[in-house]
């Protein structure tokens, strides 16, 4: 039983949310799921419609705060 509830801790601790207005843009884009996919998606989205580049790496950085 121990394994199982370790199991589904870790599985939730990968997931993650950004929210494009969180971080001062007048934008409704959000995404949720696991952490890695998060920051890919925001990268790209963050770069596509606002011109800003940031590296996964960063991205990474602000989700382990958020979940700190």
């Amino acid at each position: 039983m121990t394994k199982a509830k370790y199991s589904r801790l870790k599985a939730s601790f990968d997931m993650a949310k950004l929210v494009c207005a969180d971080y001062g843009y007048d934008c409704a884009f959000e995404v949720e799921g696991d952490s890695n996919d998060v920051a890919e998606k925001f990268r790209v989205h963050s770069e596509d419609e606002h011109g800003i580049e940031y590296s996964v790496e960063a991205l990474t950085q602000v989700i382990l705060r958020q979940q700190g």
